[in-house]
């Protein structure tokens, strides 16, 4: 009992000392416009062909980002197993990942909205001119790394990304990947989002 406690201990304080890189090129922070040119009550995603991503399953997927007020953006990941069969059908994939949507935004638990980890696939996002720009946290054995990408709003319900940047380990490259918007409750998410000027100090 004794030993399970210590390595429970053990085990929370070392997620809590967990680093945040990448601090300086956050530059969206603090960045929030009057009014957003994109729609926030629901989500966008990208089609993708699960070959190409070398996926244990074939067939479609999606990629889910929730762009919310306050330039909030928050990556979903949506892994839900085999429950769309070896060959994902686009309609499944969708179904799956809104069900996915929903249970998060569910949980009952309240997040330590102080620690480190609550910057998981969170970030900030703006749109200026025909413009867009995301900067969001990814975590990579434990620590966290900031991403950037940068694309062009086609209109209020979709966008391109065009281009990223890995500051962790300070790489490029190129893309071409459409975001389109479908209207979804998300109102509930607002509960999760972190507090950024707590954390990033």
């Amino acid at each position: 009992m004794v030993r399970t406690i210590f390595y429970t201990s053990l085990f929370l304080i070392l997620i809590g000392c967990r680093m945040i890189h990448n601090k300086k090129e956050f530059t969206l922070l603090n960045y929030q416009e009057k009014e957003t040119k994109l729609k926030t009550n629901g989500y966008y995603y990208c089609i993708f062909d699960r070959d190409s991503v070398q996926t244990k399953n074939g067939g479609r997927g999606i990629y889910m980002k929730v762009l919310l007020n306050d330039n909030i953006i928050h990556n979903f990941n949506n892994g839900y197993g085999n429950d769309c069969g070896k060959i994902v059908e686009l309609d499944c994939e969708i179904k799956k990942s809104e069900e996915m949507l929903l249970e998060y935004q569910a949980l009952n638990h309240a997040r330590k909205r102080n620690k480190n980890y609550d910057v998981w696939d969170w970030g900030k996002y703006s749109t200026k001119g025909d413009t867009i720009r995301m900067q969001w946290f990814y975590n990579k054995f434990g620590e966290y790394y900031l991403v950037e990408e940068v694309g062009i709003v086609i209109d209020s319900t979709s966008f391109k990304l065009l281009r990223g940047i890995d500051y962790g380990n300070n790489t490029s490259w190129k893309m071409d990947k459409t975001y389109i918007f479908k209207a979804f409750p998300v109102k509930k998410i607002y509960d999760k989002v972190p507090l950024f000027n707590e954390i990033i100090k």
